[in-house]
């Protein structure tokens, strides 16, 4: 999938405003046209965004469906102002999505749940659109994100929030009237702005409040909660608008976008001192 974040799409994604918050806001609008200094710049952004492509399997136990699904999941690291990211960490996956009885009450009454596994780097590809394919280490330093899909982290308290995501259908989300950021941002607006883009938006992919997201990024200073568990949104999930309506159960090609951008911590370097020592404050 060559434009997994098309202008289409970022502006769809403008439905809270540009409010400056910490470490996650709203996505901002594209520049228009791209920095020719980008090469130059450090990432301050990051955002995600997967696609696969599931088969349904309904043949198990009574009202479970299992939807085993494989694909391509990024890491899109971006310079100030947006324009194209600077790099990318693509990994393959393999996912199962569980929908029935028993997966909706092990998450409070949500529509299903997907599960990520089988992650690893996919190789170079030559034919994609974006100059810096992968991600070098010394570039992107401490601001390396891909801990959230692999689990594999520096800091012991970083955690794969994307390893086990709830899934809430987006109907579920319009009957009772619910909000998508704490900022009174209804989740009607952000349906209505992927189907004036041409594509239907099926369900909400929400991660816990006890992960990094939540408990480090302060994401659950700017998205609403969703349920007892208190559920954080991080994608929607969607397909394009002629698909069959069998979208229930994520059949065929499916994709998800991140509804929020993380900012990147780019410490300075310390102040130098008199007489040549640094300090920091």
């Amino acid at each position: 999938m060559k434009n997994i974040l098309p202008r289409l799409l970022l502006c769809a994604l403008l439905l809270t405003g540009c409010v400056e918050l910490p470490g996650l806001t709203p996505l901002p609008p594209p520049t228009g046209d791209d920095d020719d200094d980008a090469s130059l710049s450090l990432p301050e952004t990051a955002t995600f965004a997967l696609a696969m492509n599931g088969e349904v399997d309904d043949s198990g136990a009574p009202s479970i469906v299992l939807t085993k699904s494989g694909g391509m999941f990024q890491f899109l690291y971006w310079a100030e102002g947006g324009g194209t990211p600077l790099c990318r960490q693509r990994f393959l996956f393999q996912a199962e999505a569980r929908f029935g009885p028993l997966t909706t009450s092990s998450c409070g009454g949500c529509s299903g749940s997907l599960s990520i596994s089988e992650v690893s780097l996919a190789p170079p590809d030559s034919d994609l659109d974006i100059s810096s394919d992968g991600c070098d280490k010394d570039f992107i330093a401490g601001s390396d994100l891909s801990f959230l899909l692999t689990g594999e982290g520096e800091d012991e308290n970083e955690s794969a929030d994307f390893g086990h995501l709830a899934l809430i259908k987006v109907e579920q989300l319009l009957d009772q009237d619910w909000n998508l950021s704490q900022d009174g941002v209804h989740i009607a607006d952000l349906v209505g702005s992927y189907k004036a883009a041409g594509l239907t938006a099926t369900h909400l992919a929400m991660v816990r409040p006890s992960g990094w997201l939540g408990q480090r990024a302060g994401l659950d200073d700017i998205a609403s909660p969703w349920g007892v568990q208190e559920w954080l949104p991080m994608f929607v999930v969607y397909r394009d608008a002629d698909r069959p309506t069998d979208a229930d159960w994520l059949p065929g090609e499916v994709f998800m976008t991140s509804l929020w951008q993380v900012g990147l911590a780019a410490l300075p370097p310390p102040p130098s001192a008199p007489g040549g020592n640094t300090t920091v404050e």
